[in-house]
C-alpha cells in the first residue's frame, strides 16, 4: 500500500514539474514575441495594433505611451515627421498644438510658422507641462516665418 502512495506522490510531482516547465517556456516565447514588436514609427505601431487617434495627421500610442504622428505629404509642406512622447499629444488643423489632450482642435486657420512644427519635438517640458522643445531648428523657422510675415 505505501509503494502505491509513493508511486503516486511521484506522479504528482513529476506533473507539477512538467507543469512548471510549460508555463516558463509559455512566457519566454510571449517575451521573444514581445521584443520582436519593435516600433520605429506610425506604421509600425499600427500593424502591432495599438490604437489609432482619428486626428489629423492621425496617432498612434504605444502602451509604454510613446505617440507616433502619422507622416503627411501635402503639396510643398513636404513630410511630417513630428514626434510625441510621454503622455503629449499633437493637435490642431495644421498639427501645430502640443499638448496633454488627445484630440486637441483649433480654428483651423493657418499661419506660416505652422509649417515649423512638422519636425517638432512635443513633449514634456521642465514645468511639467507639455510642449514643443525648442531646438535650433524650430526656433530658426520661426524666427524666419514670423520674419517674413510680418513685414
Amino acid at each position: 500500500m505505501q509503494e502505491k502512495n509513493k508511486m503516486t506522490l511521484w506522479i504528482i510531482i513529476g506533473l507539477a514539474v512538467l507543469a512548471l516547465l510549460g508555463y516558463f517556456v509559455y512566457q519566454k516565447q510571449k517575451t521573444l514575441e514581445q521584443a520582436a514588436t519593435f516600433i520605429a514609427d506610425f506604421e509600425d505601431c499600427v500593424k502591432a495594433g495599438y490604437p489609432v487617434m482619428e486626428s489629423y495627421p492621425r496617432q498612434c500610442t504605444s502602451p509604454e505611451g510613446n505617440v507616433y504622428v502619422e507622416k503627411i505629404v501635402s503639396g510643398d509642406e513636404g513630410q511630417s515627421t513630428a514626434t510625441a512622447t510621454g503622455g503629449c499629444y499633437i493637435g490642431g488643423c495644421s498639427s501645430q498644438i502640443c499638448s496633454d489632450e488627445p484630440g486637441a482642435v483649433s480654428t483651423c486657420e493657418y499661419q506660416p510658422e505652422y509649417s515649423c512644427y512638422k519636425s517638432g519635438e512635443c513633449g514634456r517640458q521642465a514645468n511639467g507641462k507639455c510642449g514643443w522643445t525648442e531646438t535650433p531648428a524650430l526656433t530658426q523657422c520661426l524666427e524666419l516665418k514670423l520674419g517674413n510675415f510680418s513685414k
